[in-house]
């Protein structure tokens, strides 16, 4: 423990900022009390022999043995040998060292005088301490001192009487003494100056070399981790490199188990880890660490007052927890104990915090690869207990993916790699048949454009089997389409209630039209007095029965519409057809309910429209549904356009109201069969929901489209195409294109 607290002291004075005169002259300083600390014994077993020996075999024979110097001398001879025995070289002391220089200046004197004066050789003793004093003080404080003691050289000769050659011989060995003083203390300087760079050299290599084993250890570490997604094996690696790169005692991993908990794993030589945890966070180092994010180093037991019964509880004297710092969050702490004071210092943090960081981020792979097998496991499991069948393309439209009852619809064992869906469709017990649209087109839209798409498709074999499929794409975390999951919904049960249902209804149909048929002429003949005469409220009575006769005839000729067109059996005729006067016409069949609502009706087709191509009795059925349609949803005082004009080698026909409107919510069913607007608006008035369903198919059956622009609370516009007769000359000879879906196609798919 000494050793590691000189080491950090050396550490800390040699790393501080300050000038570098000042910092060369204390290490100098340092390295001097270091020298004369190990001469201590043979400095002063010097002094010690010189005054024996002085004593023993010079005094006896000298003249001046009985002078009152000799107690002094006596005197003096121990305190100088004491002195430089037991004087605290380990700290400076210049004014102590001064004084026992002078002391050893007085004692060299006196043994001059006593052994003979200016006869005496013993003078020479000066320059030894002349050497002390060069090796001890700086240049200036020597220079000073070799005064001090050429004065004392002196001192022994001023009872004596010499001549002036004697005199100018002790003149010359001051210089001589000066000079030594230089010479010895830029000796002693170079010395200490070689002895500095040694230790810093010394040193260097000892950093060198630990931040070579610190590298050597995070290495190892990091190699570990990126190879390993097991927890226990990245906290059993973290704590082993822990215990190689800083001392411990004992060793613990924490992990946070969800909101800020922690729990011990895989603790080293502790035996109850859960005793750790047990204090407050606030006075507990791991919580602390935790959540200051930082490092807690804790030297001794009582350095900080906020752990010292953690501490005591312990049982050691010296602590260590490292923050477990991932991408945004702590998610553990890394705890180090020892026994002995002093044990980690901030070097010990660095070194760990960079450990701890790299476990972290492995902990955190190691998370993520967990929690996204979880995933994927409860993904498959979703995706193969589907009854749906499911496939999963790639950006090239290749399969990738096809859940169990894929496979089993379509009799594949499985999908190769590179197959493309029409390859594996192929493999299907039946020929497979998409319709609006296509499937070459929902690829295109679903990879390409990157839009969901719905179509049908039927599986046509001795069962034909009836799909509703959903074409939806695949994007990576830019938004880029990279593949598609298609989902096929066997809607094969709805067809056939569907079907069932179309053969009531034209059933049924078929039998109230021939009773409403003979219900009709007889009120015809009864209005018209065949049977007898017939007054006023009779007749208006009669026109009641034959209005209400003539809606549910209407109704009737809906449902058969209906019937024949989902059966696929209904006659459009081909004729040239002049759309202004057959909209006129219209116009005027409907003037009647035009001047009941107080609604304008307005005819906006150009006298020279060229002709189009269509059933002239279908044509006039779609535009009497749309304009009465737009009659009875338009308030009094507004108005209703029938326009047409030329577009793009078909004809664009539209009928505008300026009436209630309709929400963007009711905008995508408008065409469905029996759907009717839920408002108060539309329940007050009558009708089957059957108009606009009719209208688009016959329109489509016609070559044409149809669709709708709607603003609530303004009005809408219900526009459709029809071919020109021109350019449908222009096309003739092309025949329909093959594929055409079974007949049971309509009367399942759609009603589905």
């Amino acid at each position: 423990m000494a050793t590691r607290t000189e080491a950090r002291a050396m550490r800390e004075r040699r790393d501080a900022p300050r000038p570098f005169a000042a910092r060369r002259s204390r290490m100098a300083r340092a390295e001097v009390r270091l020298l004369l600390t190990s001469t201590r014994f043979v400095a002063s077993l010097f002094w010690l022999t010189i005054v024996v020996a002085t004593m023993l075999f010079v005094l006896p024979y000298s003249e001046r043995n009985t002078s009152p110097v000799f107690p002094w001398f006596v005197a003096v001879s121990v305190a100088v040998y004491l002195g430089h025995r037991f004087f605290p070289y380990e700290g400076y002391h210049p004014w102590a060292f001064s004084l026992l220089l002078l002391a050893t200046d007085a004692l060299v004197a006196m043994m001059v005088y006593l052994t003979g004066g200016s006869r005496s050789a013993l003078s020479l003793l000066f320059i030894t301490v002349i050497i002390f004093s060069s090796a001890y003080f700086d240049l200036l404080e020597t220079m000073l001192f070799t005064a001090v003691t050429c004065a004392i050289y002196f001192a022994p000769y001023l009872y004596e009487q010499m001549d002036f050659g004697t005199l100018k011989e002790m003149a010359m060995s001051v210089p001589v003494y000066f000079l030594i003083a230089l010479s010895g203390f830029f000796v002693i300087s170079k010395a200490r100056e070689q002895e500095r760079e040694k230790k810093e050299l010394s040193d260097i290599i000892a950093r060198a070399d630990r931040k070579n084993r610190e590298l050597s250890a995070l290495y190892a570490a990091s190699i570990r981790f990126a190879t390993t997604l097991d927890t226990e094996e990245i906290v059993a690696v973290l704590e082993e490199k822990a215990g190689e790169l800083v001392p411990a005692d004992a060793m613990l991993v924490c992990l946070d188990e969800g909101g800020g908990v922690l729990k011990p794993r895989s603790p080293q030589n502790l035996d109850d880890a859960e005793a750790l945890l047990l204090p407050p966070p606030e006075s507990n180092p791991l919580y602390v660490a935790a959540s200051a994010v930082l490092p807690v180093t804790i030297s001794r037991t009582d350095e900080d007052p906020r752990f010292h019964a953690y501490m005591r509880a312990a049982g050691y004297a010296s602590m260590i927890c490292v923050p477990l710092f991932a991408s945004s969050s702590v998610i553990g702490v890394l705890a180090c104990l020892s026994r002995m004071e002093e044990a980690y210092d901030d070097d010990d943090a660095r070194v760990l915090l960079t450990l701890a960081s790299e476990a972290a981020l492995a902990l955190e792979k190691a998370g993520l690869y967990r929690t996204t097998l979880e995933d994927k496991n409860k993904i498959e499991t979703i995706i193969n207990s589907l009854a749906d069948a499911l496939l999963v393309l790639d950006g090239e439209g290749r399969v990738v993916l096809a859940n169990p009852s894929a496979s089993r619809l379509f009799g594949m064992r499985t999908a190769f790699p590179g197959e493309t869906i029409e390859e594996a469709l192929k493999r299907a017990d039946g020929e497979v048949v998409f319709r609006d649209p296509g499937m070459e087109e929902a690829l295109r839209l679903v990879l390409h454009r990157g839009q969901a798409v719905k179509n049908d498709m039927a599986l046509q074999a001795e069962n034909t089997i009836y799909f509703q499929v959903m074409w939806l794409p695949l994007r990576d975390s830019t938004g880029a389409v990279v593949g598609a999951v298609v989902i096929l919904h066997d809607v094969t049960d709805f067809v056939e209630l569907d079907r069932m249902k179309s053969n009531f209804i034209s059933m049924v149909s078929h039998e109230l039209k021939t009773p409403l048929t003979s219900i009709k002429g007889f009120v015809r003949l009864l209005d018209a007095g065949r049977v007898g005469p017939v007054n006023e409220k009779q007749r208006r009575y009669l026109e009641i029965v034959l209005q209400q006769t003539e809606s549910l005839t209407k109704i009737i000729e809906d449902l058969l519409d209906l019937s024949r067109i989902e059966a696929g059996i209904i006659e459009v005729r081909r004729e040239k057809v002049d759309l202004r006067s057959l909209a006129e016409g219209v116009l005027a069949g409907l003037e009647n309910m035009s001047r009941e609502k107080e609604v304008g009706m307005y005819l906006e087709i150009p006298e020279g429209l060229p002709p189009v191509a269509g059933d002239p009795e279908r044509i006039r059925q779609v535009l009497t549904n749309l304009v009465h349609n737009a009659l009875k949803f338009t308030p009094s005082g507004g108005e209703v356009r029938v326009r047409a004009r030329e577009r793009e080698g078909e004809c664009l026909v539209e009928v505008a109201d300026t009436g209630i409107g309709i929400s963007p919510q009711d905008l995508p069913r408008v065409f469905d069969k029996f759907y009717q607007v839920d408002s108060s608006t539309t329940r007050q008035q009558s009708g089957t929901g059957l108009g606009l369903s009719i209208s688009r198919e016959l329109v489509a059956a016609q070559g044409g489209r149809m669709w709708v622009h709607s603003e609530k609370g303004v009005g809408s516009t219900f526009a459709f195409t029809l071919p020109l007769w021109a350019s449908l000359e222009a096309r003739e000879g092309v025949g329909e294109r093959s594929g055409t879906p079974p007949s049971e196609w309509k009367s399942g798919v759609q009603g589905a």
